[in-house]
This record gives C-alpha cells, sequence and structure tokens, in this order.
C-alpha cells in the first residue's frame, strides 16, 4: 500500500510512526508556509520556503543512527540566530545554495540518513500564510500563532497564493490512501492542504481520504470547537467530496483530566452520536475508536498525553477507515 499522510507537527510525527508498520511506501506532505524559528534562519539564506518541518522529518525517521544524531547536532549556544540549529539545516542549505535545488538537497539529506519515507513540501514556491482573526486586521505571518490574541483564528489563507508542489500531486494521484494528520488546525493543516491543485486532486483521486480529528482543542485557534466541528472546517476549506471518511475519538475525559487540559488552555473535543447528522451533510463517513492514550492515575494528569492519539488505537483507527469504512 502507498500511503501518503498530510500535517504538521507533534500529530504528524505521531500518526505517520502508527501507520508506518501498514504501508509498503509512505509519502509524507508538509506545509512549507512558516517563517520562524529555524524557518526564519532558511528564509535568509536565500529564495527558499519554510523546510523546517520537513527537514525534521527526515531526520528523525532516519534509519541510520549514526548519520541521525550527526545531523541532529546543534552548535553551542553564543547568542546568535544560529543557536539550537541542526547541522542538517547548514548542509541541506548549503548543498541547495550550491545546486540551487532544495528538493535535490533534501534528497540527499534522506540518502545520508537512509530515510525510507518520501517527504514533500506541498508547494516549493516561496509564501506566507495570511492569518485574519476575530475582529483583527489582517497578519501576513506565522509568528501570530505564538502570541495571545483575544479572539481566536477566523481564517488562514496563503499570500501569495501558490500551486502545489506537482511531486505531491503525483503522489496523491498514485496513493492508496491519503491521511490527514491531526494537528493544529490553521498553523499546521490548513497551510497544507491551501496550495492550488491540492483540492481537486483529493476530489478525484481512486485512494480513500481520511481525516483524523484532535482530541483536544488548541488555544486561540479551535476553542470550544467539537471534533466535528475540526472536520467540517478541513471540509469547506477542501470542498464536497475531498473528504470521504472522518475518524473521531468517541471515548470521554474524566473530571481531573478535563481541569489539567483547562490549566493548559485546552478542553476535549467532544463527539455525540447526533453530530452524524454534520458528517452525513457533508458526505463524509464515520469511523469511530478510542483513539486518546490512557493516562497514568496521578493528581494532575499530563497534559500533553492528554491530547496524544494512542499509537495502536491510531494505527487500527486507520486501517478500519482505509478499508472497512462506507
Amino acid at each position: 500500500m502507498h500511503m501518503v499522510i498530510m500535517g504538521a507537527g507533534r500529530g504528524l510525527i505521531n500518526t505517520i510512526r502508527a501507520v508506518r508498520p501498514l504501508v509498503k511506501r509512505l509519502t509524507v506532505v508538509v506545509p512549507s508556509s512558516n517563517d520562524t524559528g529555524i524557518d526564519a534562519l532558511i528564509r535568509r539564506m536565500g529564495p527558499f520556503p519554510g523546510a523546517g518541518m520537513a527537514l525534521q522529518i527526515i531526520q528523525l525517521f532516519g534509519t541510520d543512527a549514526a548519520a541521525s544524531r550527526l545531523m541532529q547536532q546543534v552548535f553551542p549556544p553564543f547568542g546568535t540566530p544560529y543557536d539550537n540549529v541542526p547541522f542538517a539545516v547548514f548542509d541541506t542549505m548549503a548543498q541547495a545554495l550550491a545546486g540551487g535545488s532544495l528538493s535535490d538537497a533534501m534528497q540527499r539529506l534522506r540518502t545520508t540518513v537512509h530515510c525510507d519515507i518520501d517527504v514533500l513540501m506541498a508547494t516549493e514556491a516561496v509564501h506566507d500564510v495570511l492569518v485574519r482573526g476575530d475582529g483583527t486586521a489582517p497578519e501576513r505571518s506565522s509568528s501570530y500563532f505564538g502570541r495571545a490574541h483575544t479572539g481566536a483564528v477566523q481564517q488562514v489563507s496563503l499570500d501569495p497564493p501558490v500551486t502545489a508542489n506537482p511531486a505531491v500531486i503525483q503522489a496523491l494521484k498514485t496513493a492508496d490512501a491519503v491521511v490527514i494528520a491531526p494537528g493544529a488546525l490553521y498553523s499546521a493543516v490548513l497551510p497544507c492542504l491551501l496550495p492550488d491543485g491540492i483540492s481537486e486532486t483529493l476530489k478525484s483521486i481512486r485512494g480513500r481520504v481520511v481525516c483524523i480529528a484532535g482530541l483536544t482543542t488548541t488555544p486561540g485557534q479551535t476553542d470550544a470547537y467539537r471534533a466535528v466541528d475540526y472536520v467540517a472546517r478541513i471540509a469547506r476549506a477542501l470542498g464536497r467530496g475531498a473528504i470521504d471518511v472522518a475518524l473521531i475519538n468517541t471515548v470521554g475525559y474524566s473530571t481531573t483530566e478535563r481541569e489539567s487540559l483547562r490549566t493548559s488552555g485546552s478542553t476535549p473535543m467532544r463527539y455525540d452520536p447526533a453530530d452524524r447528522d454534520v458528517l452525513d451533510a457533508l458526505g463524509v463517513a464515520f469511523v469511530g475508536r478510542e483513539l486518546r492514550r490512557a493516562s497514568a492515575p496521578q493528581p494532575t494528569p499530563d497534559a500533553q498525553i492528554l491530547s496524544t492519539h494512542d499509537e495502536l488505537e491510531l494505527r487500527m483507527g486507520c486501517m478500519m477507515a482505509v478499508k472497512e469504512a462506507p
């Protein structure tokens, strides 16, 4: 089976780990609109999009342990913009500047660390994310997501509009299944899906498209969202017919767990059987499963664990969504 996973962040990494044993070929598609942190440095080096997430995935899933450790080494902190930047970033950018192709330089890194996952940026064009908040003027920078705001994000778009990476379109067309990984909706998921050509391709491919709902809300982005709200927002962005199946957690949280999440600014993304009507209206099939990780009994459960999908349950859920959903 050839599977394509789209997304960014911890939700993407967890999904890769879950489905990797199920597939013969795995392609990962990440957004490239970020302009903060390591991506700010990459974009200062030349006319490159934000490749930080792509480089992280390649390093993380390299099977040559020695080479991966080397590429993950960072320079000692000297109070410069280069502090804590992995060697892989400098090596890849040097190769890109010398040869003029970021994709070729990334392929070289894959070969060096023996990464068997094909990692692609959603687009190789330089662009930013345009964020519209609740009652605020649009802001052209992903730094918006790192600051506190009084209103929630209402919409994101890419500025300027860009065309999807041709390699991504080809991967989607040949995929047996496409999985939209859970994550921060406006900063991680939607920017990966918005380049021109991706929505149209998802509507036309033979492979089933599965959207995994998040377990908990992201402060400032999905406050008060239910699981179906999360899926519906992605479905509306892509258009009817792009998503075939929603994989949603059906187990709740205890009072203690909800309080622990509340201290971190999150709440559970609830699901009720009546929410099936929303999915039916969107033309999206439903697969429900107990997807959340069980937290060890303690006075204050770890909020990060509470918001992380269980790897085995996620693997089984993806299998069900791909093979068994109507």
